[in-house]
């Protein structure tokens, strides 16, 4: 790897200390040392009695207060509301400074300037979650035009986990109070930036300006000390411009040192042959991945954009990575697509169409315009467009196209009605599992909007109890296309998060013309593994394939050491089937998997004992196994060992259960099916022939490599027992 370290640079902008000049220059207004708030006029609980001197009720990472106290208005509990107005005092210099932090709700946590009775300056904090961070940060407000008339500041915050506030060492001073920051300028010469990244060291924010304006803004884990990864920052658009590397609550410049530019990729001689590189489900190659998003096909592409965090390992720091494939196994990872256009708008969830009339307007070529809709945190409902097979976007000079309050659009062409249809989820109030009974009922649902432009929306329906990710498609029962019925499709719905459930998919069959959703079924579970949610189907498959692929996130996969951290589970083919309960989902891997096999083994004639029967010649980490058992009537259990982990069907039960997961399974003509994908952090088994679709999570002992059959209760035979043997994709 090509490393080319640069002539730098530095620049240290610390604050000018103004303690040195406090007994002349700064009048303190409090600085909550007291063991109360006698000072203060105090209405409500929410600051609690006294000032704290420690984050409180699940604030985090709750640092940077000056001395032992902070005014903080989880003191008196997540659900108490109140104030702090301060005594009255005369503006006599031209800056007040103030520590702040806590959740960003600018109309319900707040510190205010109130001067003749009317608010002239107010602040909120920017704890969100893309930020992770309660450190309290310095503010300022200029009140030159204030000098001389009387004022009171008022604090309020409180109800909410996301309506708190933190607010310390309120002063007036002839000086601006700064964060510590450093900078660095380079010519970009080469594509990549590497960044040492440390697991437990803080985040701090870090912005790229060329020509005067900032062209990223993102938080990173930059490594104090020694580095548990490097990630990347593509930067070859820039190539030849100046640009400057601005690190904020950074007092030592030394770090800028350690971010080098390269030709290549951080760590690129061993990428996608890492030890725990899942080998044919998609990774990102540095970072955290998420929601699957925008997954459209497009001329012999398939595009996989996706949540994605590239300078971390954990939730957070929003981008839309992109990949692409020709076949669903082997992708190919593209650059990053979106990028918050400014610090905490961060781009969320949403979908992609091909406009094949170009009704929005935006074709200037030959090739039809793809077009991704997304939440903007900051703005609501926007959209960009591509105009050479998505490799790079215009965004929609209009945004956003909608404000209203929603998210995780998913668009589609509904033939019938001949409009386009947009499904949003809406969630009105707090349903985290830690809170949601203390609030009180909340509103959670999808809204259905339809469009002729794609660029003005309007509202048509709503349907109760959804929460996240929507998702609506039809589909024929048993593949008799004229008896076709719709599905809709959520991440889980808010009774079950507020359980703790955050995944693993519901779903309603029904009916829908083009305005509104009947639901014809009570809510359904689709998933009953560990490692699923935030599911989305293809958009724009050709009808002469006509399969629904359906694409989720292993959200509990993880990868031990890697520097990256979650994985896309492998693509299922979606049906409509019959059963004794009525039509019902289910899932199969796509059939591409097969280009990856290498070697079949059968084993027809296996004779199986409690203890488990090994199967000869099979050893490694990849795997594609189908399996049929007859179910004996003394069978108690019968299943496979795969590498250590049990895959058991319960016939006293009727269960299907891996690990801590379970589901109802019942012979099929006295017979058991299981299908399994084996990979090197997961295994997703699929059972009856898709009725049962069951992902897990897992990191099997490196000792374990071997696969056993067994039956308990009574010596049977599997009717069928074949393993593939599999290649790696990459």
């Amino acid at each position: 790897m090509k490393m080319i370290k640069q002539t730098i640079i530095l620049v240290v902008m610390a604050f000018t200390s103004v303690n040195c000049f406090a007994q002349k220059t700064d009048i303190l207004i409090d600085d909550f040392e007291s063991n109360n708030y006698a000072k203060w006029q105090q209405e409500g609980i929410a600051f609690g009695s006294k000032p704290s001197e420690k984050g409180l009720n699940g604030q985090k990472d709750l640092k940077d207060f000056e001395g032992k106290g902070f005014a903080n208005s989880c003191a008196g509990g997540l659900t108490k509301k109140g104030s702090l107005t301060s005594p009255t005092f005369v503006i006599s210099r031209p800056y007040i400074n103030f520590l702040i932090s806590g959740a960003k709700s600018p109309e319900k946590a707040f510190i205010k300037l109130i001067v003749d009775g009317k608010t002239v300056r107010s602040s909120t904090g920017s704890c969100e979650k893309s930020i992770k961070s309660e450190r309290l940060e310095w503010a300022t407000w200029d009140v030159k035009e204030f000098e001389g008339k009387n004022a009171t500041i008022l604090i309020m915050g409180g109800g909410a986990n996301n309506e708190h506030i933190n607010i310390d060492a309120i002063s007036q001073s002839a000086l601006i109070r700064e964060e510590p920051k450093v900078q660095r300028e380079i010519t970009i010469v080469h594509p990549y930036l590497h960044f040492p990244i440390g697991n437990e060291s803080k985040e701090r924010r870090v912005r790229f300006v060329v020509d005067g304006k900032t062209v990223r803004d993102f938080m990173i884990q930059l490594a104090d000390g020694n580095s548990d990864t490097d990630v990347f920052n593509d930067v070859s658009s820039f190539k030849g411009k100046k640009l400057k590397i601005e690190i904020e609550h950074c007092s030592y410049p030394a770090i800028l040192n350690r971010i080098v530019e390269s030709d290549d990729l951080p760590g690129m001689s061993d990428m996608y042959h890492e030890k725990y590189r899942p080998q044919f489900h998609f990774t990102s190659r540095r970072g955290w991945v998420g929601d699957p998003n925008g997954l459209v096909y497009y001329m012999g592409e398939y595009h996989l954009f996706y949540q994605h965090n590239p300078y971390g390992l954990k939730w957070g720091n929003m981008h839309w990575g992109h990949a692409v494939s020709k076949d669903l196994v082997h992708w190919k990872e593209l650059p990053i697509t979106l990028y918050a256009p400014t610090f905490g708008d961060n781009p969320y969830s949403g979908s992609a169409i091909v406009d094949k009339n170009n009704i929005a307007g935006f074709k200037t070529g030959v090739e039809d315009p793809l077009i991704l809709f997304y939440t903007s945190t900051g703005r609501g409902t926007c959209l960009t467009y591509s105009n050479d097979k998505g490799r790079t976007f215009t965004e929609f000079p209009g945004n956003p196209v909608m404000r209203a309050a929603g998210g995780d659009p998913k668009v589609f062409w509904h033939e019938a009605s001949k409009q386009w249809v947009m499904i949003t989820s809406k969630t009105l109030g707090v349903i985290t599992p830690n809170t949601f009974d203390r609030f009180g009922k909340t509103e959670c649902g999808f809204e259905f909007y339809t469009s002729q432009d794609l660029k003005k929306w309007t509202h048509q329906s709503r349907i109760e109890d959804y929460w996240e990710c929507p998702e609506l498609f039809e589909l024929p029962i048993d593949g008799d296309k004229t008896h076709n019925k719709w599905v809709v499709y959520s991440n889980t719905t808010p009774s079950l998060y507020a359980g703790g459930i955050r995944a693993g998919g519901r779903y309603v069959i029904g009916s829908f013309d083009g305005n509104k959703f009947t639901e014809e079924t009570a809510k359904l579970q689709f998933s009953f593994g560990n490692a699923y949610g935030a599911a989305q189907s293809y958009n724009n498959i050709p009808k002469t394939d006509g399969r629904r692929i359906n694409v989720g996130c292993a959200f509990k996969a993880h990868m031990p050491g890697m520097p990256f951290e979650q994985m896309m589970n492998f693509p299922t083919e979606l049906t409509l089937q019959t059963t004794e309960e009525g039509p019902r989902l289910f899932a199969l891997p796509v059939k591409e998997i097969e280009s990856l096999y290498v070697k079949t083994l059968k084993f027809p004639n296996l004779a199986l004992t409690p203890q488990g029967t090994l199967l000869n010649g099979v050893e490694g980490d990849l795997f594609d196994i189908s399996a049929e058992f007859i179910v004996g009537t003394k069978t108690e259990e019968l299943g496979l060992k795969i590498r250590g982990i049990p895959v058991v069907f319960n016939s006293t039960k009727n269960q299907l259960i891996c690990g801590d997961c379970t589901a109802t399974l019942k012979p099929i003509g006295g017979k058991i099916k299981l299908r399994i994908l084996v990979d090197r952090t997961s295994i997703e088994i699929f059972a009856n022939d898709g009725r049962v679709y069951m992902p897990i999570a897992v990191v099997p002992k490196d000792e374990e490599r071997s696969i056993f059959a067994f039956s308990k209760g009574s010596n049977v035979k599997p009717n069928v027992l074949t393993v593939n043997l599999l290649k790696s994709a990459w």
